[in-house]
């Protein structure tokens, strides 16, 4: 009789640790969570092209740094003289179309709120041989 009761006396010991632990298990300890956005940084605030080429916008940075760099590309204004053609996770290539300033939006696929910038002009492509022969 004694043997059954310390038997049982155990088993309601393992059950009570194990309903103890049940708020712990339930939590979502995995490392790969992603943090919330609060800053991105590009690689250059502004850039300059000539008509029919392209330049690639990069993501630089983000913070905090543990956060997920991945954005959505959009051009806020002077989509007639620019066109995203490689729109990638962290990367962009704009190609111009004809001369005018173009900017590209950047914003963070983890807050929305988030959003970060770049100008870029489009320039003749003679205007920029005559700027490199300076």
């Amino acid at each position: 009789m004694s043997r059954s009761i310390s038997r049982l006396g155990v088993c309601l010991l393992v059950v009570a640790v194990a309903m103890a632990f049940m708020p712990l298990l339930s939590q979502d300890y995995s490392l790969a969570k992603a943090k919330k956005v609060k800053k991105i940084t590009l690689q250059a605030s502004s850039k300059t092209i000539q008509v029919g080429k392209t330049a690639t916008v990069k993501v630089k940075s983000v913070s905090p740094k543990k956060a997920s760099k991945k954005v959505t590309w959009k051009i806020k204004s002077g989509s007639k003289y620019a066109k995203l053609t490689s729109k990638k996770a962290t990367s962009v290539k704009v190609k111009g179309i004809k001369a005018g300033t173009v900017t590209i939006q950047a914003i963070s696929k983890s807050n929305k709120k988030v959003k970060a910038t770049v100008k870029i002009k489009v320039i003749k492509a003679n205007y920029a041989d005559t700027i490199r022969k300076r």
